[in-house]
């Protein structure tokens, strides 16, 4: 267990004081590090397949949907989010947790920037998927890879080549599904700590 109750005696008054073994939260650490490692990694992939496709050839747009620009903005917006939070865990680990703060005040304020502005581009991503949802779903009835369709009847047809369409469409079915799941999940641990520290 990692929770222990503690009993400590104060002019005879007993309180229970509730640690939480250091083991547990290095790995809650370790296990968001390396989430953000691999987001770091899909945002790479995302800006690479969005630059490829992004752009014009003899004048016309490579995807005119507009699935290649989001895949390009989304994952510059991942990239600056996640290698914030790696910056932020890197400093918390190395100035905080060992005590190395030459400055005390400076370095608090320092994490607690990093704290903010990591809060503000979670909102931001929150916000990328939510308009790439509504850029790719809302076109993906009319969508097609064959550029002789669309030219024939471009009014029923959106184009975009093949790859960035369904990249975006997967990229977007996961974190439509993990989203939720990471909310839930952070309100019952919410509700358990609220349990178990009244």
């Amino acid at each position: 267990m990692h929770v222990y109750n503690v009993e400590q005696s104060n002019q005879g008054v007993k309180k229970r004081v509730y640690k939480i073994d250091k083991r547990f939260e290095a790995s809650i650490e370790r296990s968001e590090f390396r989430y953000s490692i691999l987001q770091i990694i899909l945002a790479i992939v995302m800006i690479g397949i969005g630059a490829s496709f992004n752009g014009k050839v003899d004048k016309e747009e490579i995807c005119p949907n507009g699935a290649s620009w989001w895949l390009l903005t989304a994952g510059i917006v991942l990239l600056v989010l996640n290698v914030l939070n790696v910056k932020t865990k890197i400093y918390r680990t190395n100035v905080l947790d060992q005590r190395n703060i030459s400055c005390g005040c400076a370095a608090r304020c320092g994490l607690k920037i990093l704290l903010i502005s990591s809060i503000v581009m979670t909102i931001v991503d929150a916000v990328m998927i939510i308009w790439g949802a509504i850029l790719v779903f809302g076109n993906f009835g009319s969508w097609t890879y064959n550029v002789g369709v669309y030219r024939r009847n471009m009014e029923d047809h959106n184009y975009c080549p093949y790859t960035p369409m369904m990249t975006v469409f997967v990229i977007l079915i996961i974190k439509l599904l993990l989203l939720p799941t990471m909310i839930i999940l952070l309100c019952m641990c919410t509700c358990c700590i609220a349990c178990l520290f009244p």
